[in-house]
C-alpha cells in the first residue's frame, strides 16, 4: 500500500497493519519526483518515465506556441471555495503554478514578494485585497457549488480593474485537477491552457 508522506502518521499505522505501508515523499512542485518513486516502488520505472517523456515533449510543443501568442505574460492561478471561505492565490510552490512555469508562463512578481516558505503553497485574499489576484490571465479554480463565492468578487468594483478582466481573459476551471496534482491532473491543466490560450475563445467575466 503507497502512501503520501502528509497523510496523518495514525493512518499509516492502521494501513501497515492491513498491508506493507510504504511512505512517499510529496512535495506540491515535485510532483514528477513521487511519479518515479511509485513507478520504482511498483517495478515499472520504464511507464513511469515514459509518461513524464511523452509529458515533456508536449511541454516543449505548447512552451514554443505560447511563446509566440504570450509573451512574458502573467498569470494567476486563484482557488474559491464552497460557501464564505476566502478564496486564495496559488505560489511558486504549488503543482499547478510547477506546470505553467514550465510552458514559461510565470506568475505576477507581487504573488512572488508575499510568498516566504514553501510549506504553504497559496496565500488568501480577501475581497479587499483584490489586487493580489492581478495579472494579465487569470485562472479560477472552482470547487463543486463555489459559483456563489466567485460571482461575490466578481460583483466587486475592484475586480473590475483586474487586467485580466480588462483583457477578457478570466478562465474559470475544475478544482479538483488543477489545485493538486500526478501527471493526469498536469496533462488536464495542459489541455485548459491549449484550450483557452492557444485557441480563440471568449469567457465572460
Amino acid at each position: 500500500m503507497l502512501g503520501f508522506s502528509y497523510s496523518a502518521e495514525q493512518n499509516n499505522k492502521l494501513f501497515s497493519n492491513i498491508a506493507p505501508t510504504v511512505g512517499i515523499d510529496y512535495v506540491q512542485a515535485g510532483w514528477k519526483d513521487a511519479l518515479l518513486q511509485i513507478g520504482e516502488i511498483t517495478g515499472k520505472q520504464k511507464q513511469a518515465q515514459q509518461l513524464l517523456d511523452e509529458y515533456q515533449q508536449r511541454v516543449k510543443v505548447l512552451r514554443t506556441k505560447l511563446s509566440n501568442k504570450n509573451n512574458q505574460k502573467t498569470v494567476t492561478i486563484s482557488r474559491f471555495y464552497t460557501g464564505n471561505n476566502t478564496p486564495e492565490f496559488r505560489n511558486k510552490f504549488s503543482f499547478p503554478v510547477s506546470v505553467i512555469s514550465e510552458l514559461g508562463l510565470s506568475i505576477p512578481e507581487k504573488q512572488n514578494q508575499i510568498t516566504t516558505t514553501s510549506e504553504d503553497p497559496y496565500v488568501s485574499v480577501s475581497l479587499e485585497r483584490i489586487d493580489l489576484l492581478d495579472a494579465d490571465i487569470l485562472f479560477a479554480a472552482l470547487d463543486s457549488k463555489s459559483e456563489a463565492n466567485f460571482k461575490k468578487y466578481q460583483n466587486s468594483p475592484l475586480w473590475q480593474k483586474l487586467n485580466a478582466v480588462k483583457n477578457n481573459q478570466i478562465y474559470p476551471v475544475d478544482s479538483s485537477y488543477w489545485i493538486f496534482g500526478n501527471i493526469l491532473s498536469a496533462n488536464a491543466i495542459l489541455d485548459d491552457v491549449e484550450k483557452y490560450l492557444l485557441n480563440e475563445k471568449d469567457v465572460k467575466n
